[in-house]
């Protein structure tokens, strides 16, 4: 049986949410941004007038930092909700895998490595996937 969902985890997935979905906002209004300015840089380089291009060049290089800054932080909201999701999610008995899942947390940060980081994401991802497929595999050899 499954815990009720506490109300401050409501309110917390409730915040999250509304915090990825202005984050892909501001994404997307970089990446229009970009539409915009791309072609400016072109064109300033195609008439030669060497201030256009630079000034159209630094507009596209902050507005690439802008969309990635706020693509990365959609991405740590989402995974953050899905982290409280699934723990609102879990048995009342499990209270043992939250522990775990601490522990194990702890034991990262104290290695220096940061959960939120790309690379360790990519890897959980990496892991997810190939357990997937042996999950998979598994179950199509019990079906041949």
């Amino acid at each position: 049986m499954t815990r009720p969902v506490d109300p401050i985890d409501i309110e917390r997935l409730t915040a999250l949410k509304v915090l990825e979905k202005r984050a892909r906002q501001r994404q997307e209004a970089a990446e229009e941004g970009l539409a915009l300015w791309r072609p400016r840089v072109d064109l300033a380089r195609r008439k030669g007038v060497a201030d256009l291009v630079a000034e159209a060049e630094a507009q596209v290089l902050a507005l690439e930092e802008a969309r990635r800054l706020a693509q990365s932080e959609a991405e740590s909201h989402a995974q953050e909700r899905e982290v409280l999701l699934a723990v609102a999610r879990q048995p009342e008995d499990g209270s043992q895998a939250l522990a775990n899942a601490e522990s194990l947390l702890e034991d990262f940060q104290a290695l220096g490595v940061n959960p939120s980081d790309e690379a360790l994401r990519n890897v959980a991802r990496e892991v997810a996937a190939e357990d997937m497929l042996a999950a998979l595999k598994r179950k199509m050899q019990g079906q041949a």
